[in-house]
């Protein structure tokens, strides 16, 4: 069942729960982005690339 269900997150028989080493967000066009985590950081990033 957990194959046909399209979420980013799923919690049975607990409550909301989130770890700043997992991201947490949402997903396709849900309009939420990405917190937390590696992932959550890089969206408040403008990556550069310096060669000297």
């Amino acid at each position: 069942m957990a194959q046909q269900v399209e979420v980013s997150n799923a919690f049975i028989d607990k409550v909301v729960t989130s770890y700043a080493f997992l991201p947490y967000g949402g997903i396709k066009n849900t309009g939420y982005g990405k917190e937390l985590s590696e992932h959550g950081l890089k969206v408040f990033m403008n990556e550069k690339v310096i060669v000297k």
